[in-house]
């Protein structure tokens, strides 16, 4: 329960709030287990928690029959899904680019963008592929170090280092 101090006319009044908290389950996993977990929850900026209930809810509406209609709410966690998936195979796929370059003795690499980001004003879609995939992808490259831009024309993501 939480005390909370309301304004009612001249004084104050004390209430208890009930906050509502999900039940718990406790679990035993492989410390190699528990230690991905906490470096997926830095990586997608969640809480270990969060991590772990978003990868539950996805691997269970995986299992939904494509025959099956989905709801709403269902269709976009299957959508964020695919977000956090493709966006792993995106920076994999960086990563491999800028280790043939670095192999080559190069220092720039360009990436071609497989999602399409952009509607007819060419302007950013709030909730397209580019702000769920390509934009964090950017992030933690700069955050890496390295120069990063997006050429919309050729719908590349060039990076450059050193």
């Amino acid at each position: 329960m939480v005390s909370k101090w309301i304004p009612l006319s001249n004084t104050l009044l004390k209430i208890k709030l009930m906050t509502v908290r999900n039940p718990q389950i406790n679990i035993r996993v492989p410390p190699e287990l528990k230690n991905r977990l906490h470096e997926l929850a830095e990586e997608n900026e969640s809480s270990v928690n969060s991590e772990i209930v978003s990868r539950l809810e996805r691997s269970i509406l995986a299992e939904t029959p494509i025959t099956e209609p989905v709801t709403a709410e269902e269709a976009l966690m299957l959508s964020n899904a695919a977000a956090v998936i493709n966006k792993s195979i995106f920076i994999s796929k960086v990563a491999e680019t800028v280790h043939n370059a670095v192999s080559s003795g190069k220092g720039e690499c360009s990436v071609v963008i497989p999602y399409a980001f952009e509607d007819e004003d060419s302007s950013y879609i709030e909730n397209s592929p580019y702000k769920k995939i390509i934009e964090p992808v950017i992030k933690k490259y700069r955050s890496l170090g390295y120069e990063v831009e997006v050429d919309l024309e050729s719908c590349k993501l060039n990076l450059s280092w050193g």
